[in-house]
């Protein structure tokens, strides 16, 4: 019951994998109000009831990680005997993507194998996953992680169901697209502009910024429309990367000074 309540939310994985990079965490014991502050604020999932918080915090199912004696929820075991245990699909896939960056490595190597039109990116089941190998051979990937994202890929099974092009994916819509829709929009916003954009960084620091004046300084970036609330906090998500609570101007850099690609 547990599994499906997280299953069917917008859980913010790349926040989850940021937290296990920080080793202190494992460390901590956290009460009831304080772990439903940070499912709902830190995981992006504010819909949680407090029954539902309750669920997940294992007190109500004698979990491993409710610790009786403290009446807190151990974060360690949280990690390692819940979400680790029944989302490694997912996290596999948003390691790969997101925290450590190689989406378009990904998308290199699916248009390695395309033979569609230039306004459709569909790709066999077969060449999907030597583009899989292609990556592992690269280094982008280990074979477990391979196995993992194929996995993913035909669990929520965005291959096509009908017409000519019955059991190819579109690698594009059905596979980055439907997993990082967030990463790709804000690339494509970015992306033309990301000199002017470092530049106007560079102007207040030339290594981080805090949260706020980033949110200050977004509202100067030139862009095709302007930025929202939850894209500066998600680029926030993405850029602060030791969870210092500041931005850092060389990964912006590195995740938007990359080649061209056609999005």
């Amino acid at each position: 019951e547990a599994k499906a309540m997280i299953s069917g939310s917008n859980i913010n994985y790349l926040k989850v994998l940021k937290h296990l990079e920080e080793e202190h965490i494992f460390l901590e014991f956290m009460d009831l109000k304080a772990f439903g502050m940070a499912l709902r604020n830190g995981l992006n999932m504010s819909s949680l009831t407090a029954d539902e918080i309750l669920l997940l915090s294992g007190k109500t199912e004698s979990n491993t990680w409710w610790d009786k004696q403290a009446q807190a929820v151990n974060l360690y075991l949280f990690w390692k005997d819940f979400l680790i245990k029944d989302f490694k699909l997912e996290f596999s896939l948003f390691r790969a993507l997101l925290y450590e960056n190689h989406w378009q490595e990904f998308k290199a190597a699916f248009e390695s194998f395309d033979i569609s039109s230039k306004t459709q990116t569909l790709i066999s089941r077969t060449d999907f996953v030597l583009a899989l190998d292609r990556l592992v051979a690269d280094g982008i990937i280990d074979k477990a992680e391979k196995q993992d994202i194929w996995s993913i890929t035909l669990r929520d099974d965005q291959f096509i169901k009908e017409g000519p092009s019955i059991g190819y994916i579109d690698f594009f819509h059905g596979f980055l697209n439907f997993y990082i829709p967030d990463e790709i929009e804000l690339y494509r916003l970015i992306f033309p502009c990301w000199e002017e954009c470092a530049m106007k960084f560079e102007k207040l620091s030339h290594h981080f910024l805090p949260f706020r004046k980033f949110h200050d300084l977004s509202r100067q970036f030139h862009l095709e429309k302007p930025l929202s609330y939850q894209q500066v906090e998600y680029l926030i998500d993405v850029l602060d990367v030791n969870g210092d609570n500041r931005v850092s101007l060389e990964e912006f850099k590195m995740r938007f000074a990359r080649e061209e690609m056609n999005l």
